[in-house]
């Protein structure tokens, strides 16, 4: 899907309707966050495991996050790291997973976002892309690498979530 060269909307829109629809069937995960929200009253080597276990995957997820940042043109906006929206990004799908058990996810309607963007969203989708919103900017890094930007072009201060938000300004008619 990245690269086929889909917007950053659906990108976002699609992941986490994946990330939502897993948890179910997952019992491995609950039963790791369980051992994980218990080992503050364990053994000092739960607790230790537990902090490892957490901290490996952030590691994981903010080589991914930087990379997509990189595909998309987007950097953390200072004071942020790619670190903290990993931290954020994780609570939020930690905190649906336990919201949802038993129930159904939330789902909106969000017609209108840009071409090649669908329209069904969930709930955790439409966080995440208020969350990347908020930690991220826009940047001409791409083709440099996320943290620089390309010699001689400015930043664009209109991030591409920002201008699928926007409707196109009318059309003028000619005078005859």
């Amino acid at each position: 899907m990245v690269d086929g060269g889909a917007p950053l909307l659906e990108v976002i829109r699609t992941g986490a309707q994946a990330n939502v629809h897993r948890f179910p069937g997952e019992t491995d995960f609950f039963i790791t966050l369980a051992l994980r929200a218990s080992a503050v009253h364990a053994s000092g080597d739960l607790v230790v495991a537990s902090r490892a276990r957490v901290e490996e995957g952030l590691k994981s997820h903010v080589e991914l996050y930087d990379a997509l940042m990189s595909m998309f043109g987007r950097r953390p906006r200072p004071p942020y790291t790619t670190h903290h929206l990993a931290s954020v990004l994780a609570a939020l799908a930690e905190g649906f997973a336990i919201q949802d058990v038993g129930g159904e996810h939330q789902h909106l309607d969000r017609p209108d976002l840009g071409e090649g963007v669908g329209s069904g969203w969930t709930l955790f989708g439409t966080a995440t892309q208020a969350v990347i919103e908020h930690f991220t900017e826009r940047c001409s890094c791409a083709a440099v690498g996320w943290g620089r930007p390309v010699p001689g072009t400015p930043a664009d201060s209109a991030s591409e979530l920002e201008r699928a938000h926007q409707k196109p300004p009318p059309k003028r008619r000619m005078a005859p």
